[in-house]
């Protein structure tokens, strides 16, 4: 991310695994990392949807924590986003740890999803179940309203509910 102003967020919903504290602990030396520990309040979605919880970037990006993105392309992904002037971007294409060490079955059922996905939301893109994006806030606040909020697959919901407005 260098030369780029950024800030990190680091939203933990109350696991029991130490995230927070760890977190806190980088947070210290590094003025750009702020933590938001969530109690009662779940979920990627609602993460990223409240203002209140301070996280207002006008580029926010999304990373779920399960170590399978290759966090080094996120400037090429903003870069994309804005040349293109595109509404989101994710790491199509991009070398790294897309699927990990997923057992074939868990990969057989996502491309299975992918391709419903594909139909209720009308959108070519190459992964609606990615949890690794970033998006333009004025795409967010336009669909925000109307979004379920129930589940993990945030970026699905965000252009299921564009399809359906």
């Amino acid at each position: 991310m260098d030369g780029l102003d950024y800030e990190v967020v680091i939203v933990d919903d109350d696991s029991d695994d130490g995230t927070a504290a760890a977190a806190r602990h980088f947070a210290q030396s590094d003025s750009r990392i702020r933590v938001i520990q969530r109690i009662n309040r779940r979920g990627l979605a609602v993460g990223l949807c409240r203002r209140n919880d301070g996280v207002g970037s006008q580029l926010p990006g999304v990373m779920d924590s399960d170590l399978q993105h290759d966090e080094t392309i996120l400037p090429v992904m903003l870069r994309k986003l804005k040349d293109e002037k595109l509404m989101s971007s994710l790491p199509a294409g991009t070398p790294g740890r897309q699927h990990g060490t997923f057992p074939g079955q868990r990969i057989a059922l996502s491309k299975v999803g992918k391709r419903v996905g594909r139909l209720v939301t009308h959108a070519d893109v190459s992964d609606l179940m990615s949890g690794f994006f970033v998006v333009d806030r004025r795409f967010l606040e336009e669909v925000v309203r109307s979004l379920s909020l129930t589940g993990f697959k945030i970026l699905l919901d965000m252009l299921a509910t564009l399809a359906g407005q």
